[in-house]
């Protein structure tokens, strides 16, 4: 799983990294990250942002460019799973017109299409 994490096949997946200089350091504050399905027809994402960063506008330019990229692909959908209690996630998402599905367990299945 560390390799899979380490040397990301770009063909069948994408990661975009956020980063934040302050005081000549780096850090890492925000990741997403597109996993491509085998159809080449759909993909699952994910997305995480630091809780420092949180409603700083970054989860939306995460989502913008997600959507692009999976555009670009020829995707025809993208899907992802949001804890039920992520208020702000499913926030973000409603604005970008994902379907939102039942809550099953804790988790809500979303999805777009393209």
């Amino acid at each position: 799983m560390v390799n899979q994490f380490c040397d990301i096949d770009y063909k069948n997946e994408i990661a975009i990294i956020a980063e934040y200089n302050s005081n000549d350091r780096k850090r890492n504050v925000g990741v997403v990250r597109l996993f491509i399905d085998p159809s080449l027809q759909t993909g699952e994402f994910a997305i995480l942002v630091a809780d420092t960063f949180q409603n700083s506008g970054l989860g939306t330019k995460f989502m913008e460019t997600l959507i692009d990229i999976g555009r670009e692909r020829g995707l025809k959908s993208i899907y992802g799973t949001v804890l039920a209690d992520n208020e702000s996630m499913l926030a973000l998402v409603k604005e970008f017109g994902f379907n939102i599905g039942a809550n099953s367990g804790g988790e809500i299945r979303i999805d777009r299409q393209l």
